[in-house]
């Protein structure tokens, strides 16, 4: 019989025996150090990497999380696997509207896996969000200095605003983000491997990466396209910023 694993999670299992960040009695995710000197979750691991998903989502059922941290600021001590050792078709939870800082610190992030039913904005990071009206670029959502290997299956009919890294940003900031990740599945519109659909105000820096997908090929070094190696689609004030850099292939709207 499976069991209920959040009323386990809180009410039996009381000591933790963790594999690679994750519980092997109660699958619950082993939550990451806080650094009080630098207001940051520190990521050492798998487990770590879904429980800072849990925290930004206010997901409760494998910690004990009551409330959603979406401004929460992570970054990665090391590389890691997101493979779950009890359960290898474990899947990633996709961090919802992100509004904080998360550093990889020139770490790199394996074995992302992730089968999404809904058709819009879909990626290891769902959005990234920011106040376009911001001027101080410490105070926007960032992702920067990592690498992320894996795949996105989509299982919609059609699908839209589909990257490696985020599905859709509006006033974020991405630098030196690698991504090869593998996207495929149904229709996909506006498919990029980092960045789905950037709207407005987004800056880009040293993005590299490389997408595949079933009928799509693969796409090195490009950044925006219909599908786009990086970003598939812009919007007028992200594009400024990325042609200076001579990065836009496209500008779509």
């Amino acid at each position: 019989m499976k069991k209920d694993i959040t009323l386990y999670y809180n009410a039996v299992c009381k000591e933790h025996s963790y594999d690679n960040g994750f519980c092997t009695k109660c699958g619950g995710y082993q939550p990451a150090d806080y650094n009080e000197s630098t207001g940051s979750y520190e990521i050492g691991n798998g487990g770590q990497m879904f429980w800072f998903a849990a925290l930004v989502n206010g997901d409760g059922e494998h910690t004990q999380i009551q409330e959603a941290k979406p401004d929460a600021h992570g970054v990665l001590v090391s590389d890691i696997s997101l493979k779950n050792p009890s359960d290898e078709n474990y899947e990633w939870k996709p961090i919802g509207e992100f509004k904080g800082i998360f550093d990889g610190q020139n770490h790199t992030i394996s074995d992302f896996s992730m089968t999404k039913v809904n058709d819009e904005s879909i990626g290891f990071f769902q959005s990234l969000m920011s106040d376009p009206n911001e001027t101080d670029e410490a105070k926007k959502a960032t992702l920067k200095n990592f690498t992320l290997n894996g795949t996105i299956a989509t299982t919609a009919e059609a699908a839209s605003a589909v990257g490696g890294v985020v599905g859709t940003t509006s006033g974020g900031v991405i630098r030196r983000v690698n991504s090869n990740v593998n996207i495929g599945g149904g229709v996909i519109y506006d498919i990029g491997g980092i960045v789905g659909a950037a709207l407005i105000g987004v800056l880009y820096a040293l993005a590299i990466n490389k997408w595949g997908g079933a009928g799509v090929g693969v796409a090195e070094f490009a950044i925006i396209g219909a599908a786009g190696g990086a970003i598939s689609q812009i919007g007028d004030l992200a594009a400024s910023a990325i042609k200076r850099n001579g990065c836009c292939g496209l500008r779509l709207w």
